[in-house]
């Protein structure tokens, strides 16, 4: 067995140096490969290619040993960067198409009034329940804010965090309850 069908074959088996060897091996190739699909922000391309890793480590039992490891790392990777360059044209879309809605508004007398009093209440509201996320116990904010702002999976934050689905499940409940309960003692 040659050494790329032995680390395959370890990663099979959820051997997590491998995992970390792979890392340091590979990390620098694919963030250049990243770089190639005009990605312009070093934070935005380090997120990417750690979404690959995280990728290979979640489907490590689909790794094929009989395809280059390479060739599937590459094709993970482009998978994620194109889905993310389709959201990112996907909202960049709806934001043209909210910009002419706006515009079209923007002709009554009173929208600016009544938006500025909207985006006033809105910012409020915003600045209130992130002040609120900052008053939770540390791991259930940490979980909150992996879930709910960064928009990862249960299953990813599983692995980052070393904890079960379950106590995910129970952080969130308990962060959103919290959270619901502060926003309405303070609107009532």
């Amino acid at each position: 067995m040659d050494p790329i069908q032995l680390t395959i074959k370890k990663l099979k088996d959820g051997d997590i140096k491998v995992l970390e060897k792979v890392y340091k091996k590979y990390y620098s190739r694919v963030y250049y490969f990243a770089k190639k699909f005009n990605i312009n922000s070093h934070l935005l391309t380090d997120d990417l290619v750690q979404q690959t890793f995280l990728k290979i480590w979640e489907n490590r039992d689909q790794l094929k040993e009989d395809i280059l490891f390479e060739k599937q790392l590459y094709t993970i990777s482009k998978n994620i960067i194109l889905n993310h360059l389709k959201r990112e044209k996907y909202y960049q879309d709806l934001q043209e198409n909210k910009y002419s809605e706006i515009h079209d508004k923007a002709i009554s007398e009173n929208y600016i009034e009544e938006n500025l009093i909207q985006q006033e209440t809105e910012d409020t509201r915003i600045q209130f329940i992130y002040t609120k996320i900052k008053e939770l116990p540390a791991k259930r904010r940490e979980v909150f804010e992996l879930y709910k702002l960064k928009g990862l999976s249960y299953e990813e934050i599983s692995v980052i965090l070393k904890i079960s689905k379950s106590t995910i499940a129970n952080h969130l409940q308990l962060a959103t309850s919290f959270l619901k309960k502060e926003y309405d003692k303070q609107t009532h």
